[in-house]
């Protein structure tokens, strides 16, 4: 619902019945004055305020609002528990007796729903939005263990040559690529099509010394 018009004796009236309809509260709506009703110097006859109000595009009043109902189409029972804005990332904790169901298979379902929600706030902003959602603490988690095992890889990739590791979904991809990218002798890239993307972490030739033949003959 991108717009709605309302209408009551007051301003504030009005503008608690748009945001009513629109499922958000009243000081996260932009809205515009249609029309003033009101008697002989506004004393005589019915007063009213019409107005076309919407959701300012400011991330956590629309998002609330739209990750609600998509929860809700889902038949998931959770709820938007916190929201905080770090210049454009949005970061929200989710919770709710199915909230354990969002991080099954890595946290799948908890990162699509965020992509969905991500990709329908930026429909009409000038500067993208980042969304980020978590449960209990799982990103921190599932950050933690995805360095212990680009450290394992990354052991093995010394040894032998190469390492890969996962499939995994791009954000994960990226935290190993940072974590790693200072690494010496190593460097990485991602491999493989949609959901079986990982990434391949390699063994870096050494450098050649000035007068030195590499690869030696």
């Amino acid at each position: 619902m991108g717009q709605v018009e309302a209408e009551g004796r007051t301003l504030e009236e009005a503008l608690l019945r748009a945001a009513r309809e629109l499922g958000a509260a009243p000081n996260s709506l932009g809205y515009e004055v249609l029309e003033r009703k009101g008697g002989l110097l506004g004393i005589l006859g019915r007063k009213a305020v019409r107005v076309r109000a919407w959701l300012r595009q400011e991330g956590p009043g629309e998002f609330r609002v739209f990750l609600g109902k998509l929860l809700g189409l889902a038949g998931l029972d959770c709820e938007v528990a916190r929201v905080a804005m770090q210049g454009e990332l949005l970061l929200a904790e989710l919770q709710g007796p199915d909230s354990g169901l969002l991080l099954r298979r890595d946290g799948e379902l908890l990162e699509a729903l965020g992509y969905m929600t991500e990709r329908a706030l930026n429909r009409k902003r000038e500067q993208n939005l980042r969304v980020l959602l978590d449960v209990g603490g799982f990103r921190a988690r599932r950050e933690q263990e995805l360095r212990e095992k680009a450290l394992q890889a990354a052991k093995e990739a010394m040894r032998s040559g190469s390492a890969a590791l996962g499939p995994l979904s791009a954000r994960d991809r990226r935290t190993v690529h940072l974590f790693l990218k200072e690494r010496p002798g190593l460097s990485t890239r991602s491999v493989g099509q949609g959901p079986l993307r990982r990434v391949l972490i390699t063994r870096e030739a050494p450098a050649a010394h000035p007068g030195d033949e590499y690869p030696p003959q």
